[in-house]
């Protein structure tokens, strides 16, 4: 296994109020910019973290479940209780 590490800095608020989790969305392969990957994620998927820190302070995920050589596309989408947020940003692509 390979572990990918991702970063994100999220915007003042989410749905009218701050981000209190984030739900972040994996498919194997590359995507492109402004595609939408939450509708067929990879099985197991999408992770949720709690925010942590400042509303806009930057936030960090650790995808230990890489394989070694393999290309995952990640959207991150924040969440409150109003619900789930548009996507933070179009499928980024990184290779374990």
């Amino acid at each position: 296994m390979a572990t990918i590490n991702l970063s994100w800095t999220p915007p003042a608020e989410a749905n009218g109020g701050s981000a209190t989790q984030y739900k972040i969305w994996r498919k194997e392969g590359t995507h492109a910019s402004g595609s939408t990957i939450g509708s067929d994620p990879d099985q197991n998927w999408p992770k949720t973290v709690a925010h942590s820190g400042a509303a806009t302070a930057s936030q960090t995920y650790a995808d230990t479940s890489a394989v070694f050589g393999a290309t995952y596309s990640y959207t991150v989408k924040g969440s409150n209780a109003a619900g789930d947020s548009a996507n933070y940003s179009s499928p980024d692509n990184a290779q374990a």
